[in-house]
């Protein structure tokens, strides 16, 4: 009986963390966008702020560079089994 609750929980704990692969991706999807359109918005005003913002979402976007990396290693594994799109 304990073994079967023990399996029980690890399956659970295994959808909870393709939830979270999931929802990292829409993250750093929708992130990307945001800053895309920050920049477009910001290009025809104050340079100085463009130029501090620019670095700013260049450091961010290091950043989530590296975590699709990790990402992709745990995704492209033959055990992963959820859904690594972007989305709802």
């Amino acid at each position: 009986m304990k073994l079967s609750q023990r399996v029980k929980r690890a399956h659970e704990e295994l959808e909870r963390c393709h939830i979270t692969v999931h929802r990292l991706y829409t993250a750093i999807h929708d992130k990307d966008n945001n800053f895309k359109n920050v920049l477009s918005r910001l290009q025809t005003g104050n340079l100085l702020i463009y130029g501090a913002t620019d670095d700013f979402i260049t450091m961010q976007q290091q950043v989530n560079d590296s975590l699709l990396t990790r990402l992709k290693l745990l995704t492209d594994s033959l055990n992963y089994l959820g859904n690594c799109s972007c989305g709802v």
